[in-house]
């Protein structure tokens, strides 16, 4: 068991991902992305105070990163 595994779930594969120990396939890298949506809405709605807003910064975040996908 190493560190990885005491998180949860896809935050596992991910945080090997970011340290370059694994390659993150399309489909993981969209669930991981599901995955961090309500937290990314969360961030977002602290710093506009507009949910329409708010959804806009995701969305934009969402569409970035999907575009640097094969950088992860």
């Amino acid at each position: 068991m190493d560190r990885f595994d005491a998180l949860p779930g896809d935050m596992a594969t991910v945080e090997r991902v970011a340290l370059g120990s694994a390659a993150l396939p399309d489909n993981a890298f969209a669930q991981a992305l599901e995955a961090i949506i309500p937290h990314l809405r969360g961030y977002a709605r602290s710093l506009s105070r507009s949910p329409a807003q708010a959804d806009d910064l995701v969305q934009d975040a969402l569409l970035r990163a999907w575009s640097a996908r094969a950088r992860f």
